[in-house]
């Protein structure tokens, strides 16, 4: 506030104080004793009513896997202004989500259209990550990459209650994401997953088409030294 004690046109003395906060935001009306002067300052410009510094706090917190609770209490422990949770779970569902599932569905597009010029086979990395280890997983993803282009071409999340057990996700999302390609006019040529059974019992039975499918060498390494052991 000690910017504020002086008037800028006269050098007079002001009366300050700030009338609005907002998360990260505040909003400083200063008026001079001596002269006319009388102004309202703002520590961050408005989107849409909201201020901009509150939103890139919310996608930076978001965009980087933060947690919410973490980054405040940095923020707490070196006094500076933070947004509420509930200011950033709303910045999160109705602006952040939309938006990077938005660029998401255009990124894919081009990146499947590129593939298209290329060919219509593809060399396919398939694998699952759990949101949590174990057999209690609630939520997991399964995310396809194209060997030749080293890009991401699909990924399903998938939730436990899809399935009649935490185990099964595995396979329902890899099913998922083979009939996504294939509705888009693909023929998975050659396929390397982990040693999943049901997955390469699905793929013997199931898609034809498929000449090779091979295990990820790391799993195949693995379950070695752990019959040496």
């Amino acid at each position: 506030m000690e910017l504020f004690a002086t008037c800028p046109l006269c050098t007079g003395e002001c009366q300050s104080a700030i009338k609005n906060r907002r998360g990260s935001f505040i909003e400083v009306e200063q008026a001079c004793t001596k002269c006319s002067f009388l102004r309202k300052w703002s520590s961050q410009p408005p989107i849409r009513n909201a201020p901009v510094g509150n939103l890139l706090l919310s996608c930076g917190i978001a965009c980087n896997g933060l947690s919410y609770t973490k980054a405040v209490r940095l923020f707490k422990s070196i006094n500076i202004a933070a947004i509420s949770q509930t200011t950033f779970k709303r910045h999160f569902s109705n602006i952040i989500q939309p938006i990077v599932h938005c660029l998401w569905i255009k990124e894919q597009q081009t990146i499947l259209q590129e593939t298209k010029t290329r060919s219509n086979d593809l060399v396919i990395f398939g694998d699952f990550r759990c949101d949590s280890p174990g057999h209690s997983a609630k939520y997991g993803t399964y995310t396809m990459l194209d060997a030749q282009s080293n890009k991401l071409v699909h990924f399903q999340l998938v939730q436990s209650n899809e399935t009649k057990s935490s185990n099964a996700m595995e396979k329902h999302g890899f099913i998922k994401c083979v009939d996504f390609l294939e509705k888009q006019g693909f023929r998975t040529k050659s396929l390397i997953t982990d040693r999943h059974i049901e997955i390469a019992a699905h793929v013997r039975k199931t898609m034809p088409d498929t000449e090779e499918h091979y295990y990820d060498v790391w799993h195949v390494a693995k379950s070695k030294c752990m019959m040496v052991v």
